[in-house]
């Protein structure tokens, strides 16, 4: 259910172009090496900042080559993938926590607050991935770690850990979690063996990640003001999503169940899981202070899936701190209901109409700059007309810069910016077609021309494209049995019927998506007497880039699909409770 929520902001307000870092982060990093065969392993591993975002560029790369173009949009649904992966081990958790009603609400809470779509820069900015992976394989490396499970859980824990160290520089705050968790247990029992060994191994990876922090950490603005200002962007990032330092009292809950869970050394269960969650969540916001550090002011977005999962572990804590019996239980559930609704409030807030409404517009405005300035560079050699030189929305100008001055780079830019394949009718060939001129985007119109009294035929010069299997242009004009033909013809002058459907759109032009794959062809159009044509030279797509948009077009499937399936779990527990043991 939160993972439609994504789809749709997705499908919303996604956009197929890259965004500021990612054209150094993964266009320079690791795509541009691969593509031109410069590539080795240590370009995954080189630092952006202070991160290595290894999983991002990984991501990346395997999208790119399964898709054959780079397309933002197709990684904005893997996102969606790793973030579904993320909800899944959450689910798991709350699984060990609670068997009882506290279950089915637990669930909810966390499609509330962390499946939001009211969230969205982690969602709609493709290299992000390094937020949701630390997330996904931090929890994980929690999930096996943990309690004592098993050799195997273990160890696939400890190499989810190692993995959350290249998602982002926090990916240690999970190892520095698990090294408390087992300095409590060693306090319970001293002579455990799983403690000591579960100690030492993330006592490896916190090193690790100091090392690799660093490496490549230059100024780390948390510190750069002194305590003071550290402990104010602390505040302002716990009082997240209000803007006032009082919401801090929004975290009491998650304080008394660890203060709780240090009073009974870790033995309750569902509060000592409760409060390993939390203490990660906790880790991660002061590694954010540390090391992003801006002043008292609005919280930056990306970090909003971090800080809603904090949130999400003091509901967990007001569950998990239940009372068994008497007048307290009255007092629990009127605090209870009280942070629910202020938290309620601020949800809210983030995702009534008028919020997503806004989100649109500031999201469309950001597509339709950087498609101008993709365009107009690729047209001019300037990122803007007014200055060739600057843009507002390229951090790495040279990179970027780079980047499009290579032919073989070009090729493989995104759908909607991808130059379009040259359609130059052969004057020997054709009669009654003309090529209009490039308009702003880039695509010439080639259209019936002359009188309408006679056949008209295009044949254009040889194309050479890619191979890429779609190739998508807007038609006018009315293509089909009776009317003009469209096809592509190969170099031994054989037929090859391009349109999925009939196109009957005389009056404008109609998207369609023709069969490709050739890399090199022919267009021929034939538009008999009394009837018009034209289109737009075609682009390019990959498989994904063509399936993609309109698989987004499910999210309601989705939805419904996970409700019923929540549905169906909680009716399950209801005929079963009976055999099911009480929370700890």
């Amino acid at each position: 259910m939160a993972a439609a929520a994504k789809l749709w902001l997705i499908a919303q307000f996604g956009s197929d172009i890259p965004y500021l870092d990612q054209w150094a982060g993964e266009g320079s990093a690791a795509l541009h090496p691969w593509l031109t065969g410069g590539f080795n392993w240590r370009n995954l591993f080189w630092p952006h900042g202070e991160h290595h975002p290894v999983v991002a560029r990984v991501v990346a790369l395997l999208v790119f080559l399964a898709n054959g173009q780079w397309d933002c949009r197709v990684q904005l649904l893997g996102n969606v993938l790793m973030f579904a992966g993320f909800l899944a081990a959450l689910g798991l958790w709350l699984r060990r926590v609670f068997t009882d009603w506290r279950l089915p609400v637990a669930l909810l809470a966390a499609v509330a607050l962390v499946g939001q779509p009211g969230i969205t820069e982690n969602h709609l900015w493709a290299f992000q991935t390094q937020f949701l992976g630390v997330q996904t394989f931090g929890l994980l490396h929690l999930l096996g770690m943990a309690e004592e499970r098993g050799k195997a859980a273990w160890i696939l824990g400890w190499l989810a850990g190692v993995v959350a160290l290249f998602t982002i520089a926090s990916g240690a705050a999970s190892a520095a979690v698990l090294m408390g968790v087992a300095a409590v247990h060693l306090w319970r029992a001293p002579r455990s063996r799983w403690a000591w060994r579960t100690l030492g191994a993330n006592a490896v990876l916190v090193f690790w990640g100091w090392r690799l922090l660093a490496g490549a950490f230059s100024t780390p603005g948390g510190w750069a003001g002194g305590g003071a200002v550290f402990a104010e962007r602390l505040t302002v990032l716990l009082a997240w999503p209000f803007q006032h330092p009082a919401a801090v009292l929004l975290h009491v809950p998650l304080a008394v169940c660890v203060i709780r869970i240090v009073r009974e050394r870790g033995t309750a269960r569902a509060r000592r899981l409760v409060g390993i969650f939390g203490l990660w969540c906790w880790t991660l916001t002061l590694c954010l202070a540390v090391g992003r550090n801006n002043g008292y002011g609005a919280v930056a977005s990306r970090y909003w899936d971090i800080l809603a999962a904090g949130l999400l572990a003091n509901g967990l804590a007001l569950l998990a701190l239940r009372p068994g019996r008497g007048l307290i239980r009255g007092g629990w559930a009127v605090a209870t209901v009280g942070w629910a609704v202020v938290v309620g409030f601020a949800v809210w807030q983030m995702n009534k109409p008028a919020s997503l409404a806004w989100i649109g517009e500031v999201a469309a405005r950001g597509e339709a700059s950087q498609r101008a300035m993709m365009e107009t560079y690729l047209r001019t050699g300037g990122f803007s007309l007014e200055n060739r030189e600057t843009h507002p929305n390229v951090p790495h100008p040279a990179v970027t810069r780079m980047l499009l001055d290579d032919p073989r780079f070009r090729r493989v830019l995104p759908p909607s910016v991808v130059p379009a394949l040259t359609v130059v009718p052969d004057p020997m060939r054709s009669r009654g077609f003309g090529r209009t001129e490039p308009s702003a985007g880039g695509k010439a119109i080639i259209a019936t021309e002359g009188t309408a009294d006679r056949e008209r035929v295009l044949v254009s010069r040889e194309i050479e494209a890619c191979g890429r299997p779609y190739l998508r242009l807007a038609v006018r004009g009315t293509v089909g049995a009776g009317a003009a033909e469209l096809y592509a013809e190969d170099s031994a002058g054989e037929r090859h019927d391009l349109l999925n459907l009939r196109v009957d759109s005389p009056d404008r032009f109609k998207t369609e998506h023709l069969a490709g794959g050739a890399q090199r062809f022919r267009l021929v159009a034939r538009v008999p007497a009394g009837q018009e044509l034209a289109f737009i030279e075609p682009v390019e797509l990959g498989w994904l880039s063509y399936l993609v948009p309109k698989l987004l077009r499910f999210w309601p499937l989705v939805f419904w699909g996970g409700a019923a399936l929540f549905l169906a779990g909680a009716i399950r527990w209801w005929l079963n409770r009976g055999e099911i043991p009480k929370t700890a």
